[in-house]
């Protein structure tokens, strides 16, 4: 079996006996093919990913020179090679750390996040290495979020600890691991530790990012100590205070200058968007179609479990960036190697959010996107703003 690890090191094995790549080069093109495994990709579009900066013949050879030093270190039957495409054999026999981290059914989370022995590729500055080290990251943090949630929720204290120092230890300043922590020392009664594990955050915090811990985290800080009950962690909603994790799934951007005036638009907004779950605003560009949209989405960003959404579409040339566009908008990390629309589908599925998709106008080829949401999620609800009509029967 051929033994592939990405997270935290550059490690490859065939039946337990260390392989040495020869080059940055070949280790670099292993990687994007098992990132990407299941795509032929063109040798053309292979070159000029990993050599930029070279003209297109030396890009080729570079390409040539790291494909020949590849398949001579791990051999033919993991490759699939012709004269035009170039990709990773997925029928082979391999094992990869990564496909621990994206094992979606959470079954053995303690499993799954023992994988992460770092960020991926450490000392590789691609671009396409750090978006894929970003949504790696994300999707850990997801895990290590849920299994703490789960340790604490079947009072297994000392795990929970143990848990929440090696996320902290690991480099990042996780809020979610200081909470576990805070939770855990005082369900064991030492509230000594509690006060020293928010002090800890609150250091970290101000030497890395320059911030005070969130107003969630000293909340539960306060409520702690003063032996006020808490639900499950990390927090849970208390009558007059306004703190959920409904605060941070919203991405509207803010606005220079007050909103002032249109609260008949408004109100109508609010009463169609109670009975419809597709409202387009229409009309010529530069009449505040976005600003009401903003304003109306902020206003009624509480009634929506799981958030409010701002998606620009302005950027967008192809309407086959709009899915990623969209994942990316609600922060959700997309894998490389399955279907981008059937993931965000599947996400969306059981979530009740609104999407503000502003400057739909040069991307109506893309309703149909549109419409697999609206039917795939029911509890989905989108305002648009476009120059035309989307023209769909739900609108």
């Amino acid at each position: 079996m051929l033994e592939i690890r990405l997270l935290g090191q550059f490690d490859l094995r065939q039946d337990g006996v260390a392989i040495e790549l020869p080059s940055r080069p070949a280790r670099t093109l292993l990687s994007y093919l098992v990132l990407t495994r299941g795509t032929h990709h063109p040798r053309e579009r292979l070159a000029g990913l990993l050599w930029p900066n070279s003209s297109e013949s030396n890009a080729r050879k570079n390409l040539r020179q790291a494909l020949w030093q590849l398949r001579k270190a791990i051999g033919e039957t993991h490759l699939l090679v012709d004269t035009r495409s170039i990709a990773f054999n997925t029928a082979s026999d391999f094992w990869l750390d990564i496909d621990m981290l994206e094992n979606t059914a959470d079954q053995d989370l303690e499993t799954e996040v023992s994988a992460y022995e770092g960020d991926l590729l450490p000392g590789f500055y691609e671009d396409w290495i750090l978006l894929e080290r970003d949504r790696l990251d994300a999707n850990y943090e997801r895990k290590m979020d849920r299994l703490l949630t789960q340790l604490l929720q079947e009072q297994r204290w000392m795990e929970a600890i143990g848990w929440a120092e090696r996320w902290i230890a690991q480099g990042h300043v996780p809020e979610a691991a200081f909470r576990a922590l805070m939770m855990a020392h005082a369900s064991m009664g030492e509230m000594s530790k509690v006060e020293a594990a928010y002090l800890r955050c609150a250091e970290a915090l101000e030497q890395e990012v320059g911030v005070d811990p969130s107003e969630e985290t000293t909340h539960l800080y306060k409520s702690l100590l003063t032996g006020e009950k808490i639900s499950l962690y990390p927090i849970i909603e208390k009558p007059g205070v306004a703190i959920s994790a409904r605060a941070q799934q919203v991405n509207l951007p803010a606005q220079p200058t007050e909103f002032i005036g249109r609260k008949v638009e408004l109100a109508e907004i609010e009463k169609l968007l109670a009975t419809t779950r597709l409202l387009t605003l229409i009309g010529p560009g530069g009449i505040g179609k976005t600003r009401l949209a903003l304003r109306a989405a902020a206003e009624m960003a509480n009634e929506f479990d799981h958030g409010c959404f701002f998606i620009s579409l302005a950027p967008i040339r192809e309407v086959e960036h709009l899915i990623q566009t969209i994942a990316e908008a609600v922060k959700f990390p997309l894998a490389t190697h399955q279907d981008p629309q059937h993931q965000l589908l599947h996400y969306l599925q059981k979530r009740q959010l609104l999407l503000v998709m502003d400057n739909f106008e040069h991307l109506l080829d893309g309703v149909g996107i549109v419409s697999e949401i609206l039917q795939a999620a029911p509890e989905v609800k989108i305002l648009a703003t476009s120059r035309e009509k989307l023209n769909m029967q739900s609108e």
